[in-house]
């Protein structure tokens, strides 16, 4: 075999090694949005249904809060101890989540535990995946070439997709199979039970991972004090890069967690409806979302994030409008499509744009921290605020008011960062190292350029 070959190999096997632990987040993620309903039937039993799916989608929200906290605690550790050493402590700590919320019993046998315990596995599933996020991107990034960083950071999301047709097909699947009381009863569970069969293989892979080339051969690893100082300093980078990427993460939870709530719960489609179009949307990202980020290497991010944002802004209403007043399945299909588009193109380009604008130094904590705050505030929220607007206005089209939103925030720190991440440098401790961590200098590709 070529000896280019095999590189092009071994790096893949790297992707895939770095990704998985992505890909076992994004399985739990939707599987807990697929069985929203049974899992608020299960541990927040309520007289009114909608109260016990409410609650469920609270808990789904609440953990993301926990993410944030996980990118300030733990991320630094990532940036001071190393990639691969993070990843196996974030990936321990997701795997307990998942366990807990798989074998609690249900509320009608252990009674107030039952809740408690299913919030406790999400926050802690929260905790880890807030570093885990940053350090996978950061690896990515730090083992891309010049010129190609958008292309080995969309794999991140590509995982994120891929996840996403599996959880539905099982999810589809069961529902399928099973009757609705024995669904309710244990069949919500199987999914999670197979989630949890995953995790040796997930640690098989990663115990093998190499350091991340880059991480391994800078000068100065910081002091997790020395992390915090240089977030702290320029907190503009992080609330700018917050609002960038918040556009982006809310999207993925419209099209993948939320769209299989609406059709059935408020649009009253059949469940081989939702499970198709959402399918053969997400495979349609697959191939959309590396296609996008060669785009994006190849004129830049900026043009990309403020086009889509102005997009997202301007169709969404109209789309959901004719979505709620025509309900067919080819109309789910091609809203969905249009907002995966969007959520594509937008994504390539909001994700490389924060891991190659912060430096090696603090690039999993800076990363990890203005994502997360994101998904804090706005993006984790997604579900819950959506089914709100639905039932608080009586409109059906009422989610696309939320999808503006997040565009506007969108645009509005897209326009901020690039000025904000100029300035990005790491402590005085690190200058007297010898490094100069001046992000835009160590940026490879169309970033650096002002692609802009």
């Amino acid at each position: 075999m070529p000896p280019h070959r095999e590189t092009r190999m071994r790096k893949l096997y790297r992707i895939i090694q770095v990704a998985s632990g992505n890909f076992f987040e994004a399985f739990d993620l939707v599987v807990f949005g697929t069985f929203a309903t049974a899992v608020g039937a299960a541990f927040f039993p309520a007289d009114n249904p909608v109260t016990s799916l409410m609650m469920a989608l609270m808990v789904f929200a609440v953990a993301y809060v926990m993410r944030f906290a996980g990118a300030v605690i733990l991320g630094p550790y990532f940036d001071h101890a190393g990639r691969r050493k993070g990843l196996l402590i974030s990936l321990s700590l997701m795997a307990l989540g998942t366990i807990i919320i798989a074998f609690t019993p249900k509320y009608e046998t252990i009674g107030l535990a039952a809740p408690l315990l299913v919030l406790f596995g999400r926050l802690l599933q929260g905790f880890s995946i807030g570093a885990e996020t940053g350090g996978v991107t950061a690896y990515l990034k730090e083992m891309s070439g010049r010129n190609n960083s958008a292309l080995y950071v969309c794999w991140n999301a590509v995982c994120f997709s891929a996840a996403t047709i599996m959880a539905l097909s099982l999810g589809y699947l069961i529902n399928q199979t099973l009757k609705p009381d024995q669904i309710l009863s244990w069949g919500f569970r199987i999914p999670f039970i197979l989630g949890c069969g995953v995790i040796p293989l997930i640690f098989y892979l990663r115990r093998s991972l190499i350091e991340s080339e880059e991480f391994a051969s800078s000068i100065h690893h910081p002091s997790i004090r020395e992390v915090w100082a240089a977030l702290a300093k320029h907190w503009r980078v992080a609330l700018s890069g917050m609002l960038m990427s918040t556009a982006g993460s809310s999207m993925f939870y419209v099209i993948f967690t939320y769209s299989p709530i609406f059709a059935k719960e408020v649009l009253h489609m059949s469940a081989a409806d939702s499970f198709l179009s959402t399918v053969g949307v997400t495979a349609a990202n697959i191939v959309m979302l590396p296609l996008f980020a060669l785009l994006s290497d190849r004129i830049g991010r900026k043009p990309i994030l403020i086009g889509c944002g102005i997009l997202s802004f301007v169709t969404a209403y109209p789309a959901m409008y004719m979505l709620a007043n025509n309900v067919t399945f080819t109309n789910l299909f091609l809203v969905q499509l249009w907002f995966a588009v969007l959520y594509a193109s937008y994504t390539s380009s909001s994700l490389v744009a924060l891991a190659e604008r912060v430096p090696t130094q603090i690039r999993a904590t800076g990363y990890g921290v203005a994502t997360t705050l994101g998904l804090a505030i706005f993006g984790g929220f997604t579900p819950f605020v959506s089914q709100y607007l639905v039932n608080a206005t009586g409109l059906k089209a009422s989610p696309a008011f939320w999808v503006m939103f997040v565009s506007a925030c969108g645009i509005l720190g897209t326009l901020t960062f690039w000025k904000a991440s100029r300035a990005i440098q790491m402590p005085d401790a690190a200058k007297t190292s010898g490094i100069i961590a001046d992000a835009p200098a160590r940026s490879g590709g169309a970033a650096l350029q002002e692609s802009v």
